[in-house]
């Protein structure tokens, strides 16, 4: 009888297809992302987004609490655009984390959290009808903020090969959501949309935006990570022993990185390295642990560096230039990538190079 009484409607149906789609990406970046610091961001991203749908379906079956996860919706589809900003900066600076100074954009689903607590705690009801105006405000700021950070966006576009295609494109698409999103929040607010008409295509939208991602997601994972298996990490990469083989595309692999230098190559990817070697991707990998204790594009972008240290402090040449002969594709990725190993930009570090020398 409780089996018959049960009726979905396209709404509902809409909200279960996308918990099943977060959830099938939650599972496979659990499995497929190596440590959880690789994917901790695209993971709190769907988890957000899974809880939103999980809330919208609970709203229609628990008429006790419908109030509440109305509510609980409402601040996890809020989160969704300073998530989606992380989730960029993410994929732009993989394999590393974003700054700390990115977390703050944080701070704008927080604040809409605080005034509706305030509301409850005070029950006066003044911040709570403007929660989703000040939501739409916020939305707008985190792509504002993205804006003025697009230099991230063109060391993806920069870059846009194997991996780093994916990358670019998925960013594009969380762009494009974002302002469909936020767009969508603005009508709702100027009450352009009648009854739930709203709720109905934020489903959509988000169906179609959490496939779409998926499949990119599933191509970048785990290819810009080194990933072990269970049995090769119980021997760490240093201690397992090379067969003769390896020991010859090791000794091949330090020629084409100490002797030719194929690293100034803007062009060189993992996967043009491997296929260099005649070597599959993860023996590779391995390789590059085992000798440089770094990731593929570690290694890269330390060597890439370390002669633009060399030519900095040496030679009057535009730092562009050096940038260019180093292997880097942007001055935008040179500069990020320089900071982030040096701890100074190139030219702070000229100048210390200078006085040192006068």
């Amino acid at each position: 009888m409780m089996l018959e009484s049960l009726r979905f409607t396209l709404f509902d149906m809409l909200a279960i297809i996308g918990l099943v789609q977060t959830v099938s990406v939650l599972v496979y970046m659990a499995f497929r992302s190596g440590h959880i610091t690789h994917a901790l961001i695209p993971v709190l991203y769907f988890l957000v987004i899974g809880g939103a749908f999980y809330a919208e379906f609970a709203a229609v079956f628990m008429a006790e609490n419908t109030q509440l996860f109305n509510w609980l919706a409402f601040f996890l589809w809020a989160s969704v655009p300073a998530l989606s900003v992380l989730l960029i900066v993410n994929l732009a600076r993989m394999p590393n984390l974003p700054q700390l100074g990115y977390y703050t954009v944080l701070l704008l689903p927080l604040t809409l959290y605080a005034l509706f607590v305030a509301d409850a705690k005070f029950q006066d009801q003044v911040y709570r009808e403007y929660l989703p105006i000040i939501s739409v405000v916020f939305g707008a700021l985190t792509l504002l903020g993205l804006w003025i950070k697009r230099d991230l966006l063109s060391s993806l576009y920069n870059n846009k090969q194997n991996a780093g295609n994916d990358r670019y494109w998925l960013s594009m698409a969380l762009i494009f959501f974002n302002v469909l999103f936020i767009g969508g929040m603005f009508l709702e607010v100027l009450g352009a949309f009648q009854d739930n008409i709203w709720n109905m295509l934020r489903l959509i939208i988000c169906n179609v935006f959490v496939y779409l991602a998926s499949t990119s997601l599933f191509r970048i994972y785990p290819q810009a990570f080194f990933v072990q298996d269970k049995a090769a990490s119980k021997t760490s990469p240093v201690d397992a022993p090379l067969s003769p083989a390896e020991q010859e595309a090791l000794s091949a692999l330090i020629t084409l990185m100490d002797v030719d230098k194929i690293y100034q190559e803007t062009s060189l990817t993992r996967t043009s390295l491997a296929q260099e070697l005649k070597i599959s991707e993860g023996l590779l990998s391995r390789l590059v642990s085992a000798h440089y204790n770094k990731s593929v594009p570690q290694l890269i972008n330390s060597l890439r560096v370390k002669d633009a240290m060399a030519l900095i402090a040496e030679t009057d040449a535009p730092i562009q230039n050096i940038a260019e002969e180093a292997g880097f594709s942007s001055s935008a990725t040179f500069n990020r990538v320089f900071k982030e190993l040096t701890g100074k930009s190139p030219s702070d570090y000229r100048k210390e190079m200078q006085n040192i020398i006068h």
